[in-house]
């Protein structure tokens, strides 16, 4: 493959990643929406649904949210039905939240068809293309982690937004 064929397709896949990305945006507006949550409480609901319950310290430190801001963004996901807040048994001193029910039934409705879709085109890959795939979503998640914190730090030190440094490879 030539290098200008090669920076051709990385502009592809790159372009195509971006696509991605607003696809992701609209489509989790558009979930936030017909569950009448919040992106806040959608993501606090994702989180829960992957790793299943946890204390509220856990789930602050996975969603990168500030104390205040979760306890406001848990007060309302409780109060629509979608939590349960209950005392830590092995310590009493912390709580932890689950999902209800309702919630999983809720969000399977939601999300249930495009879930289905994704694992039947993926059963059309070979094992070597998921191999990548799954090489390519941690590398790329990764990176995204990465420079959440980035943009997170710049703006709560007071840097200013237009320019953030990033620490190129």
């Amino acid at each position: 493959m030539s290098n200008e064929t090669r920076q051709s397709l990385v502009s592809e896949v790159s372009r195509a990643m971006r696509e991605h990305y607003e696809f992701t945006d609209e489509l989790d507006n558009a979930g936030a929406t017909a569950l009448g949550v919040n992106r806040t409480g959608l993501r606090l609901l994702s989180i829960l649904e992957r790793g299943g319950s946890m204390t509220m310290g856990a789930l602050t430190a996975v969603a990168g949210l500030r104390k205040s801001a979760m306890t406001a963004a848990i007060d309302r996901l409780v109060e629509a039905g979608f939590i349960l807040r209950e005392v830590n048994s092995s310590d009493r001193r912390s709580l932890m939240v689950a999902l209800t029910e309702s919630a999983r039934k809720r969000i399977e409705m939601v999300y249930g068809p495009l879930q289905m879709e994704t694992r039947e085109f993926l059963e059309e890959f070979t094992d070597s293309e998921l191999e990548l795939l799954r090489r390519f979503l941690s590398v790329a998640n990764t990176a995204q982690k990465s420079h959440t914190a980035l943009i997170r730090n710049a703006t709560r030190s007071g840097r200013p937004k237009e320019r953030i440094e990033v620490n190129s490879k």
